[in-house]
């Protein structure tokens, strides 16, 4: 984790969950956090794993040239990332620990731009697999960023992370990584 989106939101979730696993949801606070806010989202686990965005920061929505709010997240992803990224999920939340990815999102005439995603469980209705906080934040800014639409975006790289100096956690065995996509699991 090394873009200063990722670790403001990680010290500042770190900060609010104390000794549990994850906070609360409502102890969130906007103003707390409203220098990364256009790099924020929150994220709704329902049934189909697709997650629909619930609140999403505006250069999130620019990204991809649309409003995001209620569009399932795993959407963002190609058709080959698509079960490594819902499998990534179901690790956070059943295990209440945060995740950082490198992602690469693809726009038209073979432009790419890196990403840093970081996914953060959240407790909401004392359960932890409701809701997720998380940042897309932009590692380089080509000059067609805000004119072009990213398309989709692929996994370069996951960790999931201890919260114990951000040490980095043995590789989540849910991820079932293809030898057909360029994703790699750090340990």
């Amino acid at each position: 984790m090394r873009q200063t989106s990722s670790l403001r939101l990680y010290d500042y979730w770190n900060e609010l969950r104390g000794s549990a696993p994850a906070p609360d949801r409502t102890r969130l606070d906007p103003y707390a956090i409203s220098n990364i806010l256009t790099d924020t989202f929150i994220l709704e686990i329902d049934p189909w794993k697709s997650l629909p965005f619930r609140l999403v920061g505006s250069r999130t929505n620019s990204l991809f040239a649309r409003e995001l709010k209620g569009y399932p997240f795993t959407h963002l992803f190609s058709l080959a990332h698509r079960p490594d990224i819902k499998s990534a999920i179901e690790w956070i939340s059943e295990e209440a620990v945060p995740l950082v990815a490198g992602v690469t999102g693809q726009a038209v005439n073979d432009r790419q731009i890196r990403l840093e995603l970081l996914l953060l469980p959240l407790e909401h209705e004392q359960k932890l697999d409701q809701r997720i906080l998380g940042s897309l934040s932009l590692i380089e800014k080509p000059e067609w960023i805000g004119l072009i639409a990213v398309n989709h975006l692929e996994i370069s790289s996951l960790r999931i992370l201890n919260h114990s100096q951000l040490a980095e956690r043995p590789i989540c065995p849910i991820i079932n990584m293809r030898s057909s996509t360029s994703t790699k699991l750090v340990s």
